[in-house]
């Protein structure tokens, strides 16, 4: 059943007078609505994960955000203390960003931020908030590495991420706990989708 299925259902059930099939059909719509959140939900950090992304064909700015040293911290620490400091980045990711905003847990120690908006001057002060935050929040000892593709035409969602991916490896290059914006480079061929 589609989206517009389930609209028209619900909304032709208002005139059936039946209060038992109501009942039956409200609480169905409710539980797709847990289970489509479940699907879109990272299970440790409550942030969204990537699948979230599928139905977003673009946006003006994207953040791509990595935990420097990561697996250092995982490896000496201990996982639970990694997942404390998963959690505590993706807070004040959370709390730093608006609702409009998309804060997604991208996979591991990397998260995503997705701006329909395009800012920049905005988002770099709060990248500058965020670093602070970071680190007198987290002990001192967790820094991480930014990298900012920016739509500067009709870039897809596929473009940005790897705009973005780029500028995260020039962050990491340049020896971590930086924020990196993607310049246009001739030399560097994004793929682009076909149009039908």
């Amino acid at each position: 059943m589609t989206e517009v299925d389930l609209y028209i259902l619900e909304k032709e059930l208002k005139y059936v007078h039946n209060p038992k099939l109501n009942l039956l059909v409200n609480k169905l719509l409710i539980e797709r609505e847990q289970l489509i959140r479940k699907v879109n939900t990272d299970p440790l950090t409550g942030l969204y994960n990537r699948r979230v992304l599928e139905d977003v064909i673009t946006c003006g700015i994207v953040l791509m955000i990595d935990v420097d040293n990561f697996k250092n911290i995982n490896d000496t620490l201990g996982h639970a203390e990694g997942d404390y400091i998963i959690k505590g980045v993706a807070k004040i990711l959370q709390d730093s960003f608006r609702m409009t905003d998309y804060v997604i847990r991208w996979g591991g120690d990397e998260f995503l931020v997705a701006f329909m908006d395009k800012r920049l001057d905005i988002i770099i002060d709060r990248i500058k908030d965020i670093k602070e935050l970071i680190k007198t929040q987290l002990n001192g000892e967790v820094t991480l590495s930014i990298g900012i593709g920016i739509n500067r035409g009709q870039d897809t969602m596929t473009e940005l991420l790897l705009k973005a991916d780029r500028a995260l490896y020039i962050s990491k290059e340049n020896g971590k706990d930086q924020t990196s914006i993607y310049e246009e480079d001739p030399s560097i061929k994004l793929e682009r989708r076909r149009k039908h």
